[in-house]
């Protein structure tokens, strides 16, 4: 039997304040230009991030399942700390991919924010499963988030350029 949870996470140190860094985290629309996935498409829409519970809504794009659409729930927040969702499909393009609509399948992204001074913060992405909650063949083909691991790396790159031109 599989462990109840799974946790891939990557690190990088960003010459920007926690605060800084969060303000873009917050932010869905601003999710578009640090995604290291190619997965989004469109962010647009949606309210700033300020509490557990609030949702946001992507249109994302997969080779395998085609136009998606997810809304995410915040499960956690603490101010210029931590942010933390759970995506949920609603829509999709396929018909036989219509019985994952409205289904939490056990994903979590979390982003840790620790500041090591006053300009610099380690910034940790979190991918957690749910494995009580994802099917067996669902872990698999993303190789218990393991898939998710380089374009995470590339999210922080992203994030870390984004934050730097915009203190120029």
């Amino acid at each position: 039997m599989a462990e109840d949870k799974v946790y891939q996470t990557v690190s990088r140190k960003i010459a920007a304040p926690a605060e800084e860094i969060f303000k873009v985290l917050t932010d869905p629309a601003r999710h578009l230009d640090i995604d290291g996935s190619g997965l989004l498409k469109d962010t647009s829409g949606n309210p700033i991030i300020s509490g557990i519970g609030d949702k946001f809504a992507v249109r994302l794009y997969n080779p395998l399942t085609a136009h998606y659409e997810t809304l995410s729930e915040v499960v956690e927040f603490e101010r210029d700390r931590r942010l933390a969702w759970e995506p949920t499909i609603i829509a999709v393009t396929y018909a036989e991919d219509e019985e994952e609509v409205g289904v939490h399948l056990g994903q979590r992204w979390t982003y840790a924010l620790e500041p090591i001074d006053s300009r610099t913060t380690l910034v940790k992405e979190i991918y957690s499963i749910d494995c009580t909650k994802m099917p067996e063949w669902l872990r698999i083909q993303l190789r218990n988030g393991e898939h998710f691991v380089e374009f995470m790396a590339k999210t922080l790159e992203n994030l870390e350029r984004q934050l730097v031109s915009a203190q120029k």
